[in-house]
């Protein structure tokens, strides 16, 4: 056995099980004694020492109850019926070996019957810990437990056992709950349909041995009914089918939910006002690039115009005839809606076209048309319709010149035309067209444009007349659109005329050069031109600007000083109408420019600017008094105003 046990080892085995047929040793004398002799030496010898377990089995059918007895006694552990047990009726091996038995199996019987005894109230103990640990658990749980049987016909019994949150859930005592069924709180099983589908579910479940999860509402002791999220699962225990169901309180989930769905609902709302926002925004992009656009036109507009007064030849008098021509050509450019023009001459009662734009002038010379035909019979400028137009000439003409004339002249939708008179007589007549086919109107804007054609023309022949130094000249073609832009901006009659006179004596007083003292004088007449290109509505607002509407007006300087750059005779004024809002302490505009870094003519500017404006009476306030403009140019010395500007004009007034 030792060998055998040492070469199952070497072979990498954990050990040796042996079994010996021994049972015939008891057929013999002794024999039971010599079987325990000899085990007991395989004991000693080989069991206590190798890896070695003896396994010993008995038939019960070759042997007496006695010798039954006898082996269970002898044996630790019994298999029986495929299942190991410990041995309660074990004796010690040592009584076998001396001969006392009965007093080893007392001993070890009364050892058994002491440590169970122990065993079992350790038992008992634990037992009723583990009781106590369930039950704390199962009252600790935050969800509602409820216990119920399922009969054979899958009826729903009463509760057998709930926990504390149920009870708490629902306003019920324990005893009221161990008395009710899932009908008595669960409002879908209020019906026998509802209660027949929960059934059919119940059985599907526990055919497909799955758990069911649900919502619903339970129905409080109050009245009020929770929602509720149902976990409900089927078990087989002993012969029975338990139902074990988990309620688990989902108010305030379901008020997350309703909140989410709520700030869902507020951010598509608010996704849709963005969009809306964003549509409009767009809109607003639209007509800004469109009114850009037409800035951008009024400002090409504005410098054609201002070249048609400053253009040397004109200035030193040049041929009559050119300088119609121009005009026209001018105002054909910066009238938009105009297709065709014609300039022309009263002489002896008759019209003498001197050019014209669109037509043949040769044909329409040959035309003896009355002057009468073509004088305005209202304003210094109109605008007549075709129809208009029509009556008259037919009224005035004779059937042949009608005819003629008719004949030369394109289809027309509607003209604007003006008379200038000299010395109270019409001298000249000035005509634009918009073909009959066109889906254009002259605009308010054009129509202001084109009384400065007036103006200048006007100018040009009172300096004709008058024999005026080109200087004068000059002045009066600019008056003439001061007087636009006077027109146009309600506030600002006389101050440009103010605010010249106003910084040329603060030049004169500063010592300045002769040629200085003249380039503030003109830089004072033009500094508010480009108030032209803002509009009227914004221009005229009596009451406070908008930040946007502010933002436009801040844009005048640049734009008077744009236009006048493009002027050869007056560009090299334009940086001081360019900066005549720049303060002093760099808070002005456009370029923020702070102390010295500003023009001095702009400094002088500004200061005649600000005075002239707070000594006039506004629409929105009234006029400060003498004293009350002094304060506020001491009190603003430094910071928006040139400290040695303000001290010259304030000994000077």
């Amino acid at each position: 056995l030792k060998n055998t046990a040492l070469e199952a080892l070497e072979e990498g085995y954990n050990g040796l099980s042996i079994t010996g047929e021994l049972s015939w040793a008891l057929n013999f004398k002794n024999g039971k004694k010599e079987i325990i002799k000899y085990e007991w030496k395989l004991k000693q010898e080989i069991f206590d020492n190798y890896p070695v377990e003896a396994m010993c089995r008995y038939n019960l059918n070759k042997f007496d109850n006695d010798i039954i007895k006898s082996i269970i006694e002898l044996h630790h552990y019994i298999i029986w019926k495929g299942k190991i047990h410990e041995n309660p009726y074990y004796i010690e091996s040592e009584g076998c070996r001396d001969n006392k038995v009965v007093e080893y199996a007392l001993e070890s019987w009364l050892n058994k019957i002491q440590q169970y005894q122990k065993q079992e109230n350790t038992f008992k103990e634990k037992l009723q810990d583990k009781k106590s640990e369930y039950e704390f658990l199962f009252n600790k749980i935050n969800d509602a437990i409820y216990l119920q049987k399922i009969d054979e016909n899958n009826q729903f019994s009463n509760f057998i056992k709930v926990n504390d949150k149920a009870c708490e859930m629902l306003g019920y005592s324990r005893e009221e709950l161990l008395n009710m069924s899932p009908k008595d709180i669960d409002f879908r099983l209020n019906t026998i349909e509802s209660k027949q589908r929960m059934q059919k579910k119940l059985i599907k479940s526990l055919e497909d041995n799955k758990e069911i999860t649900l919502e619903t509402r339970h129905k409080t002791a109050s009245g009020d009914t929770i929602p509720v999220e149902l976990n409900t699962n089927i078990y087989f225990h002993k012969g029975e089918y338990y139902l074990l169901t988990l309620a688990r309180d989902i108010r305030e989930r379901k008020e997350k939910e309703r909140e989410l769905i709520e700030t869902k609902n507020n951010l598509k709302t608010k996704n849709e006002s963005l969009e809306e926002n964003n549509e409009e925004i767009l809109a607003m992009n639209d007509a800004l690039d469109n009114y850009i656009n037409e800035i951008n036109e009024l400002n090409t507009r504005f410098i054609k115009l201002i070249d048609l007064f400053s253009n040397n030849k004109h200035l030193n008098y040049g041929d009559e005839v050119e300088f119609l021509t121009d005009l026209l050509k001018t105002a054909i450019e910066v009238i938009p809606e105009a297709d065709y023009g014609s300039v022309y001459k009263y002489d002896d009662g008759t019209v003498n076209f001197i050019n014209v734009i669109g037509y043949q002038i040769n044909n329409l010379g040959k035309v003896n048309i009355p002057a009468e035909t073509f004088y305005n019979l209202n304003d210094e400028i109109e605008v007549l319709t075709f129809a208009d137009l029509n009556a008259r000439n037919k009224e005035i003409l004779t059937a042949e010149n009608y005819k003629k004339m008719n004949d030369n002249l394109n289809a027309i939708k509607s003209i604007l035309h003006m008379d200038l008179e000299i010395s109270g007589n019409k001298k000249i007549g000035l005509s634009l067209d918009i073909d009959a086919e066109s889906e254009n109107e002259f605009s308010d804007n054009s129509l202001k444009i084109f009384k400065s054609f007036h103006n200048i023309a006007s100018s040009f022949y009172r300096l004709r007349e008058y024999n005026y130094l080109q200087n004068s000249f000059t002045k009066e073609l600019i008056n003439s659109i001061i007087k636009l832009l006077e027109m146009h901006d309600l506030y600002t009659k006389g101050h440009s005329k103010n605010v010249a006179d106003l910084a040329c004596k603060i030049a004169e007083k500063m010592g300045l050069t002769k040629k200085i003292i003249d380039d503030t004088y003109w830089a004072g007449l033009v500094h508010d031109i480009g108030k032209l290109l803002i509009p009227l509505n914004i221009l005229n607002k009596e009451a406070k600007l908008s930040l946007e509407e502010y933002e436009m007006i801040k844009k005048h300087p640049v734009i008077g000083s744009r236009a006048l750059k493009s002027s050869e005779s007056l560009k090299h004024i334009a940086k001081y109408v360019k900066y005549h809002h720049e303060r002093w302490d760099a808070a002005g505009y456009p370029e923020g420019l702070a102390g010295e870094e500003i023009p001095l003519v702009s400094q002088i500017l500004q200061v005649a600017d600000s005075w002239d404006a707070m000594t006039s009476q506004r629409a929105y306030r009234s006029a400060l008094t003498k004293e009350e403009a002094i304060k506020e140019l001491k009190e603003n010395k430094g910071s928006q105003f040139s400290p040695k500007v303000v001290d010259v004009f304030l000994k000077m007034i």
